[in-house]
This record gives C-alpha cells, sequence and structure tokens, in this order.
C-alpha cells in the first residue's frame, strides 16, 4: 500500500492533486484509523484509476485520431486574470 504522498509521486502530481482525486472519488482508496486516521491506495487501486482515465489515439479507418473525452467541469477554479 502507498501513502498518497508515493501516489503523488508515481502519478507526477502534487499531493494535493491526489487528495483531490481521491475526495472526488475518482480514485479509490482504504481509510485506516479513527478521526484523522491515514489514507492508503493499494496497487491495485492505482492501476484501475490509471486504466479509467487512459486516453487512446487510435487511428480511424481514414488515419485521423479520435476525437478525446471532453475535459470535467473545473467551474470550481477561479477565472484566469
Amino acid at each position: 500500500m502507498m501513502t498518497v504522498a508515493e501516489v503523488a509521486k508515481r502519478l507526477r502530481v502534487s499531493p494535493a492533486c491526489a487528495y483531490a482525486l481521491i475526495d472526488a472519488g475518482e480514485l479509490a482508496c482504504y481509510r485506516i484509523g479513527l478521526r484523522r486516521g491515514v489514507i492508503r491506495v493499494s496497487e491495485e487501486q492505482l492501476q484501475a484509476f490509471l486504466a479509467r482515465n487512459e486516453v487512446f489515439a487510435s487511428a480511424a479507418s481514414d488515419d485521423q485520431a479520435t476525437t478525446p473525452p471532453p475535459l470535467k467541469d473545473f467551474s470550481f477554479l477561479p477565472p484566469p486574470s
């Protein structure tokens, strides 16, 4: 089992991003302990997350790549200034 910091390092994202993925329900985890406790992610949970979020650039019959899925709603972020 990995800590959130280890998961973030494997994904090459910040720990805050890894926590956000967990809070959003995108990345499954184990919560161990009372009150604050700890969060652990198994290798299987991480691999399942990666498989669900894999984007394929497969060639269509006319050799054009398929359109990637639309981005998720990031309306909670402040607008750029």
